[in-house]
């Protein structure tokens, strides 16, 4: 038996956070969120609870490179990707060793970017 993939939305848009959370859940997956980058780390302390952490590249409190960089630090097997309106800043995403998804995406864009990026961790 297959078992569900977890993944962690971490936005400060509730609207992009629910939308995301949404299309996870069709998709078959279990979607957990948090509010922003601290959050997210504080959801991870002591042992990462996901399988992989879709989060947006800029936040409030902790931008996206900056959680991608603490979480590879703390958890080299669990894939970050980073959701990004901004084609520009896509250096830093993939210096962070993050994988890109760039903003507005669908379902099947969101499902090739989780499968590339867990394949690549397996």
């Amino acid at each position: 038996m297959e078992r569900t993939i977890r993944v962690l939305v971490v936005d400060d848009s509730p609207a992009i956070r629910e939308a995301v959370t949404e299309m996870l859940t069709t998709l078959g997956m279990k979607a957990g969120s948090a509010v922003s980058g601290r959050a997210a780390l504080k959801l991870c302390a002591g042992g990462c609870p996901f399988d992989v952490i879709l989060a947006d590249l800029v936040m409030g409190d902790i931008g996206g490179v900056q959680l991608a960089e603490t979480l590879r630090e703390a958890y080299p097997t669990v894939p970050v990707i980073l959701m990004t309106g901004h084609e520009s800043l896509v250096d830093g995403v993939i210096d962070a060793g993050a994988k890109p998804l760039f903003k507005p995406f669908g379902a099947l864009q969101l499902m090739r970017v989780l499968n590339d990026a867990l394949s690549r961790h397996d």
